[in-house]
């Protein structure tokens, strides 16, 4: 129909050729809604076979209007395999359902009713190269084709699966979960960006987001390990039935065999610095960079200062300030997603540890600790351009000795990106993609700097990945997870 511009069998149907290969490419478009199950292209390719079944009748070609009714009668007992998204789900933006309605709507009126306007009679591919084709000929054959686009990317695009954030009711069951939690990086539920999948019984949560197609879950499952099989399959049966692409990102090895299990590929994404502190000690030969950068720190009159939840709120201008002149000077924006971004109610929620100097926050780190206390993780980070160079290494080296004296058995550095990847004759894709980026995009992120200053701490490093579908989702999954820690595509670019 697209390429020829007509219609199997006798051409006893009096349309032309234009608004024939239109429906022709409203078939494609119908036909990749069917390869994905999508209830909208069940009903849109039935309504279609539908009503060229009944022109076909009232215009005398019998044969076509049996195999177009066999087809239609085929669909209909389908009707369970289509189960993802909404039959008829009302759009949030009704300006695009319209527009694509109008627009082939006018072009189908003017090759098919308007005595001006009816010369034509090629295919759409033909005619857009004719240059016999009159331009007002040309400009209705381009409305129908893009209207027929617009109206094909609503229709393929993937049910929302509700509102954006948690509502207060949801955040006290989750808050319920955290201080069970020994993971540090629990704490990220509460950055205000992300939605929650729970357990049936509510002791157990993923958090997750979406972007694009991928339904995107930051970390392992949060709560009762217990719950944490019947957690993902059910989870992944929700993404199913919205045709979204589950991923789980920046996951550990424990529990690698259950994504497995579900039919998820695990890349590696980098690797985690962790500290035991119970081994930890400033003396020694391997020390001697932070026992001199701390004695540097403190001759140049640099303090630290570790600050209760309770106490955040007096400091909170000051710590804007650093912020603000932090982002201003990279010429960036806030991350968000996998880590926490400058946001008052936020920071106002952990500890805090300040380093001033001469009575000066030149710097400050929020710290999240596990809620069994033998966990603590650095969070948002931020200092101010001109201030010492030694302020972040002796900031770490302060909270290190503060978690030891605590009590806490291990701290965390927090992650290398794209450290470690395979470079042999084994390495996967994703892998070389990984290690190109690692080898030469400093341009744009500071892998190994990171890596080095991580290692000055002589951490142990433990592997995370990204579960996802395998094959070439890999590269779109990571592509959508840049955009939700970006904040967008905007966001990705400008780093």
């Amino acid at each position: 129909m697209l390429v020829v511009g007509d219609l199997p069998g006798p051409r006893a149907l009096d349309l032309s050729a234009v608004t024939i290969s239109l429906a022709g490419l409203s078939a494609l478009l119908m036909a990749r809604g069917l390869h994905r199950r999508l209830k909208r292209a069940w009903a849109a390719t039935l309504a279609l076979l539908v009503a060229v079944t009944g022109i076909a009748a009232a215009h005398g070609d019998l044969v076509l209007a049996a195999a177009t009714a066999v087809l239609a009668l085929l669909l209909l007992p389908a009707r369970p395999a289509f189960h993802r998204g909404a039959l008829f789900a009302r759009p949030q933006n009704p300006v695009w359902p319209i527009t694509a309605a109008v627009l082939v709507g006018v072009a189908v009126w003017w090759h098919e009713f308007n005595g001006a306007g009816g010369a034509v009679d090629a295919p759409l591919l033909v005619a857009s190269i004719s240059g016999d084709t009159p331009g007002a000929d040309r400009l209705t054959m381009v409305a129908g084709a893009v209207g027929v686009l617009i109206g094909g990317r609503r229709l393929l695009k993937p049910a929302a699966p509700g509102a954006r954030a948690a509502d207060e009711e949801e955040m006290a069951r989750v808050a319920d979960v955290v201080a069970r939690s020994g993971r540090c990086t629990s704490q990220l539920a509460f950055t205000g960006d992300k939605r929650f999948h729970f357990s049936p019984g509510g002791t157990s949560f993923l958090m997750y987001q979406v972007e694009g197609r991928s339904w995107v879950v930051m970390g392992d499952p949060v709560g009762d390990p217990a719950d944490f099989r019947e957690l993902v399959r059910s989870f992944l049966e929700e993404t199913d039935r919205h045709g979204g692409r589950p991923v789980f990102y920046n996951v550990l090895a424990d529990h690698a065999d259950l994504y497995r299990e579900c039919g998820l590929s695990l890349a590696k994404l980098g690797e985690e610095a962790v500290v035991p502190l119970g081994e930890f000690t400033l003396s020694g030969k391997t020390r001697v960079g932070l026992r001199n950068c701390r004695n540097k720190s403190q001759r140049l009159g640099l303090a630290v200062e570790f600050v209760a939840p309770q106490d955040v709120e007096a400091l909170l201008p000051a710590l804007r300030e650093v912020s603000e002149a932090w982002l201003a000077h990279r010429n960036g924006k806030e991350k968000r997603f996998s880590l926490g971004a400058f946001d008052e109610d936020y920071v106002r929620r952990f500890p805090l540890v300040v380093a001033r100097q001469e009575g000066r926050v030149v710097a400050f780190a929020t710290l999240w600790v596990g809620g069994d206390g033998r966990e603590v993780q650095v969070d948002l980070m931020r200092r101010l351009p001109d201030g010492p160079r030694t302020v972040m290494t002796f900031l770490f080296v302060e909270c290190i000795l503060w978690a030891k004296e605590n009590g806490c058995t291990s701290f965390s550095l927090g992650v290398a990106p794209l450290a470690g990847l395979r470079t042999g004759a084994t390495a996967s894709c994703w892998d070389r993609i990984g290690h190109l980026l690692w080898t030469h995009g400093e341009r744009f992120y500071n892998f190994k700097g990171l890596r080095a200053f991580k290692q000055g701490f002589q951490p142990r490093w433990r592997t995370c990945y990204v579960a996802a579908p395998g094959g070439l989702a890999l590269p779109t999954v990571m592509l959508d997870v840049a955009a939700l820690v970006g904040g967008g595509i905007r966001g990705v670019v400008r780093g």
